[in-house]
């Protein structure tokens, strides 16, 4: 069940909150970045301007081929425009960059992130999030960054993951260190702690698009029968961040399998699979693949690698292995 950290903590703001877990100026320069852009793109949102809503002349697309909107375009400028000033970072990935995005050859930090996922859901107002992730540079210190050894790095080498949800609230979570924090945007503009999260072990939800579910392997459909047939409720929201979050909350399952047309699923290692699967299991959950891998163990055979996920509680990730 959810866990306050200390009742004492709860006055803290993201700055003072996180100078008490960490001692390391240069790491909380880059959350702190983060942090600003999240609460920028949460007032663009609740105050859009012309520039973040009225669509594009020319249909643009993404690295992976998805369409983008203009607040994808946008919000990807503004986190990129952020951490490029910071020189702790000598690298960052984005899921809106076809390349690595390459800035001070003297920093010691890559930062991979996913500017706003579910932006197909902006027109219905359903909520939408920032992913992130923070990496320790490996390649010497000074050198052009190394993009097989510093960008593409495993899962279990992420320092720092976190997303940011925009809705009712604005909700920062991160983790470090294997402790995962809460974050409230207040009235003031700024995160302020609300609680250490630890994910229940009750079977509540299950979030899978069942749209495809004639073309999921006979191991998933067994799953998701077995799901109903214990009564986990259904729910799916259809953005990535606000599905996980719920599912963090009150305890559950989020699949996106693989299909004949996405062998290799839908969603970036590097960008979502990543920085959810450290969150999950920081909480007490955890991530596998379609096989059953740990999604912290894989490697990105590329920038914009796939893979099918499965990421929730582990009572209900057990019984998807064992279907």
């Amino acid at each position: 069940m959810l866990q306050s950290y200390q009742t004492s903590n709860n006055h803290l703001n993201l700055h003072e909150m996180m100078l008490k877990i960490l001692d390391n100026p240069t790491l909380l320069s880059i959350i702190q970045d983060m942090a600003f852009i999240g609460q920028k793109i949460a007032h663009i949102l609740k105050n859009p301007t012309q520039e973040a809503t009225i669509p594009t002349k020319l249909t643009t697309y993404n690295a992976s081929g998805e369409f983008q909107k203009p607040m994808d375009i946008l919000a990807n400028a503004l986190f990129l425009e952020r951490i490029k000033k910071n020189t702790a970072v000598c690298a960052i990935a984005s899921e809106e960059e076809a390349t690595v995005v390459k800035n001070n050859p003297s920093g010691t930090y890559i930062v991979a992130l996913d500017p706003l996922d579910g932006s197909s859901n902006l027109d219905c107002n359903v909520p939408v999030g920032s992913i992130f992730s923070i990496y320790q540079r490996l390649s010497p210190i000074g050198n052009i960054v190394d993009i097989s050894q510093d960008v593409l790095q495993k899962g279990n080498q992420v320092i720092v993951s976190g997303y940011i949800l925009y809705s009712l609230q604005t909700t920062l979570v991160l983790t470090y260190q294997g402790v995962v924090y809460a974050f409230v945007l207040s009235k003031k503009e700024d995160f302020f702690f609300e609680k250490k999260i630890v994910m229940t072990h009750d079977n509540t939800i299950y979030s899978v698009n069942d749209r495809y579910q004639q073309n999921f392997s006979p191991n998933v459909q067994n799953f998701l029968q077995r799901c109903r047939s214990l009564g986990v409720n259904a729910r799916y929201i259809g953005s990535l961040v606000a599905d996980f979050h719920r599912n963090l909350l009150q305890g559950g399952i989020y699949l996106y399998p693989a299909t004949k047309q996405r062998p290799h699923g839908k969603l970036r290692l590097l960008f979502e699979c990543y920085p959810l699967a450290l969150i999950a299991k920081n909480a007490g959950g955890c991530a596998v693949d379609e096989a059953g891998k740990n999604i912290l163990d894989l490697s990105p055979a590329h920038l914009h690698a796939c893979t099918p996920l499965y990421i929730g509680n582990q009572s209900l990730v057990k019984q998807y292995l064992d279907s």
